[in-house]
């Protein structure tokens, strides 16, 4: 169990690290208040991620949903990170810079469902 949470760990950070290089790259850090703005953005980039990576630390052991955190984080990056990927290297457009205001959002509403239907069948399931 204590390598599927190492595995959680390491997939959530990498992804964190990589959405705040790409948001560093594309960022205008001219200005010390574009630094401030960068920091609040950067903040909530990386929430879902570190609010995966906290929840992957509590509570007691449980295979499946250690499995179900990690396949969520393992989705999250790859959406998160394919998009970036697409609108600041691919497709660039001058309003690229709202995916750092939306793909978290999106990425929040995943953790939701997932986590609140995981939680609801798991208790489901011990009371039966």
């Amino acid at each position: 169990m204590m390598t599927l949470t190492r595995l959680i760990r390491g997939v959530l950070l990498l992804a964190a690290f990589a959405s705040l290089g790409i948001m560093v790259y594309a960022a205008d850090l001219s200005h010390p208040l574009l630094w401030l703005l960068s920091l609040v953005f950067g903040a909530w980039v990386v929430s879902p991620y570190w609010f995966l990576f906290n929840t992957s630390l509590k509570g007691e052991p449980n295979l499946v949903r250690e499995i179900a955190v990690l396949l969520l984080s393992i989705g999250l990056a790859c959406f998160g990170l394919s998009i970036y990927y697409d609108g600041f290297f691919v497709h660039l457009d001058a309003q690229n810079g709202l995916l750092f205001l939306f793909i978290p959002l999106w990425q929040w509403v995943a953790v939701g469902v997932v986590l609140g239907g995981l939680s609801f069948w798991m208790n489901r399931k011990r009371d039966i």
